[in-house]
């Protein structure tokens, strides 16, 4: 989430790699908690191609940017 919230901020979408890179999470990993949040309406997918390949670009859904704050405050307050 919080990868993705970044990206949000900088008005991007996130691919699952770039996610797995910066949490230091396996790719296997990230693609399943992006399913689930998607299945949540948290996120929205598409598939984009990008120097002959193709990723699946990921970007918060309102309740996404909402969920994202909730957790970064939480975090914060522990």
């Amino acid at each position: 989430m919080q990868s993705l919230a970044a990206a949000r901020r900088q008005g991007a979408a996130a691919h699952g790699y770039a996610i797995a890179r910066a949490t230091g999470l396996r790719s296997t990993t990230v693609y399943a908690v992006l399913e689930r949040l998607e299945q949540r309406g948290l996120i929205v997918t598409e598939t984009a191609s990008t120097g002959g390949r193709h990723r699946r670009m990921c970007r918060l859904t309102p309740a996404g940017v909402t969920a994202a704050a909730d957790l970064a405050r939480r975090q914060t307050a522990t």
